[in-house]
């Protein structure tokens, strides 16, 4: 990373305080994404057990398509992280 700046202080180029900010910062974690698959799937399950847990028929069928949305989030970051290339 320092040799980057040099680099780039050596050709002329701004270095502006966001890029600076940026540099500073921690790379996210590689499994970032199965977290967040998890805790998203885990929102839709609950929101589906506790819809069954409801005595009426019709929240169950609200809670079943709410949960659906957190779920199918989850789902997503999970091919993502399947799929994502975690070697470096």
């Amino acid at each position: 990373m320092q040799q980057t700046v040099r680099t780039a202080i050596d050709k002329g180029q701004e270095l502006s305080p966001e890029i600076i900010d940026r540099l500073g910062q921690p790379k996210a974690s590689k499994d970032r994404d199965l977290r967040l698959a998890l805790i998203w799937v885990a929102i839709g399950i609950a929101l589906t057990v506790f819809g069954f847990s409801v005595p009426d028929d019709e929240a169950n069928q609200i809670f079943m398509g709410i949960a659906a949305f957190p779920f199918s989030l989850g789902v997503a970051y999970f091919v993502i992280w399947r799929f994502a290339d975690r070697k470096s």
